[in-house]
C-alpha cells in the first residue's frame, strides 16, 4: 500500500480510506487536543443534486493539522460503503480558506453522514452532519439544509 501512494496509484487513496474506516478512524470518537488536529470553522451543504453533493469546508488550527483526507460520505442505510471526494485545493483549506469538496457517483435519494477524519474536530456540533440525495436530478437546486453550523 505504501508503495502504491508514492507511486501515485490512483485507487490508493481509495483504498486508504477505506482502511480507515474499517479500524475506526472518522467515526465521530470523542477528540482531545492534539497538536495534529485542526478544528472545523464551518461546513455547509452547497449543492446537492441526485447523484452529486458539494460541501465548502473552512478549517482553523490548520498550521498543525497534518494534511490527510478531511471527510467522508457514508450511507445511512449502508455503513460499510464510504464515498472519498474528487480532487481538491489542499493549499486553499490549509490556509484557512472555504474549500469546496465535491462528491459524485452517489445514489439517488439517499441520507449521506458526513464523517470527519481522525484529525479533525467540531467539538461545537456534536450532533455531526447529513444530508439527503434528491430523487431526481433538478438542475440549480441549492441546498439550505438545518445541518449549517458556523462555529
Amino acid at each position: 500500500m505504501a508503495m502504491a501512494l508514492r507511486r501515485g496509484w490512483p485507487c490508493a487513496h481509495y483504498q486508504l480510506a477505506t482502511l480507515m474506516l474499517l479500524c475506526g478512524f472518522g467515526q465521530g470518537q470523542e477528540l482531545v487536543d492534539h497538536p495534529d488536529t485542526a478544528e472545523v470553522r464551518r461546513l455547509e451543504f452547497k449543492i446537492i443534486r441526485d447523484t452529486e453533493v458539494t460541501i465548502m469546508l473552512q478549517l482553523t488550527d490548520v498550521p498543525r493539522w497534518r494534511q490527510e483526507q478531511p471527510l467522508f460520505l457514508v450511507p445511512e442505510d449502508l455503513p460499510n460503503i464510504t464515498y472519498v471526494p474528487l480532487p481538491f485545493s489542499m493549499q486553499t483549506l490549509t490556509a484557512g480558506q472555504p474549500c469546496d469538496i465535491k462528491f459524485k457517483g452517489l445514489k439517488r435519494d439517499t441520507r449521506y453522514l458526513v464523517r470527519l477524519n481522525w484529525s479533525l474536530k467540531a467539538p461545537g456540533f456534536p450532533g455531526g452532519w447529513s444530508c439527503r440525495t434528491l430523487p431526481q436530478d433538478v438542475e440549480g437546486t441549492m441546498a439550505t439544509p438545518r445541518s449549517q453550523h458556523e462555529f
